[in-house]
C-alpha cells in the first residue's frame, strides 16, 4: 500500500526534467537481462541513441520494470522479450513486447484499470487468493506514471503473436 501511495504522489507531483532516455533505458534493460537469461528467455533491444525525454528516473524505473516483469511473466522459456526505443512525431516511443499468448480482445480496454488481470484463474485465486502474486497493479501503475509525465500508453496484440505496450513521452 505504501508503494502505491508513493507512486501516486510521484504521479501527482512529478518533477519531470530532461533525461537521456536512451542511456537510462539501456542501464535498466542490462540489469534485467541477467534475470531473463537465467529463466531461459531471450531479450532483444533496439534502443536509438541520444533520445531525450521529459521524465523522472523514478517514474521511468517503475514503468520499465513493470513492463519487463509483465512481458517476462507471459514469455515461455525460449521466448523473447523485445525492447525498442525510437522517435516519431516528436514523441519518444518505448515499446516492450513479448512472445506470449496475448490478451483476449474483450479484455484489452480494461488492462490498465486498477486490480484488473486477464491472467487465467487458478484454483487458489478462485478461493480468494491471488494467482502467482499478481494483483492487476503493474499496468495500472504504468498508466498512472506515464500520464503523470504527460505521456500516453497503448497496448495491443501483435499480429505474429504476443503482446506489446508502447509508452509515448514528449521529446526533450
Amino acid at each position: 500500500a505504501r508503494d502505491l501511495e508513493q507512486a501516486t504522489a510521484e504521479v501527482i507531483y512529478p518533477e519531470a526534467r530532461r533525461i537521456d532516455l536512451s542511456s537510462y533505458l539501456s542501464q535498466l534493460v542490462a540489469a534485467y537481462e541477467a534475470t531473463m537469461v537465467a529463466e531461459g528467455k531471450h531479450m532483444r533491444t533496439e534502443i536509438k541513441r541520444d533520445v531525450h525525454a521529459y521524465a523522472t528516473e523514478e517514474a521511468m524505473e517503475s514503468i520499465v520494470e513493470n513492463l519487463l516483469e509483465n512481458a517476462a511473466s507471459f514469455t515461455d522459456p525460449g521466448g523473447t522479450v523485445e525492447v525498442t526505443l525510437n522517435v516519431a512525431d516528436s514523441q519518444a516511443q518505448l515499446t516492450v513486447a513479448d512472445t506470449g499468448p496475448g490478451v483476449p480482445q474483450q479484455f484489452l480496454p480494461q488492462i490498465f484499470e486498477r486490480n484488473f488481470s486477464a491472467r487465467p484463474h487458478s484454483p487458489d485465486q478462485m478461493n480468494g487468493g491471488a494467482s502467482n502474486d499478481h494483483y492487476g497493479l503493474g499496468l495500472w501503475i504504468v498508466r498512472r506514471n506515464v500520464e503523470g509525465l504527460g505521456g500516453k500508453v497503448t497496448a495491443y496484440n501483435r499480429s505474429g503473436g504476443g503482446f506489446a505496450v508502447t509508452v509515448s513521452l514528449k521529446v526533450a
